[in-house]
């Protein structure tokens, strides 16, 4: 929503990139309190499931349409995710 601008300048203050970047950060924090908990090897895998967040989001937020094609890659990063996490 922030990539609507027509300036850098109103890029850079408009309220939804600020928000977006200000997620970003948090996201940032909470990667570095589960690297505490959990291996690296554990967690980077996790992080793949923002990429079906993505997907939903643009379903439901931007309309977009979800191809059976990305629903089978969504299924097969979460088979991934799940295979790596097991001990």
């Amino acid at each position: 929503m922030g990539a609507s601008a027509r300036s850098v300048a109103d890029q850079v203050t408009d309220p939804c990139t600020i928000a977006g970047l200000a997620l970003y950060g948090i996201a940032a924090l909470l990667y570095i309190v589960a690297l505490r908990r959990i291996s690296l090897s554990v967690a980077l895998p996790c992080t793949a499931l923002s990429y079906i967040g993505v997907v939903l989001i643009g379903h439901y937020h931007f309309g977009e349409a979800v191809t059976a094609v990305q629903l089978v890659g969504m299924i097969v990063v979460c088979i991934g995710v799940l295979l790596l996490a097991l001990p």
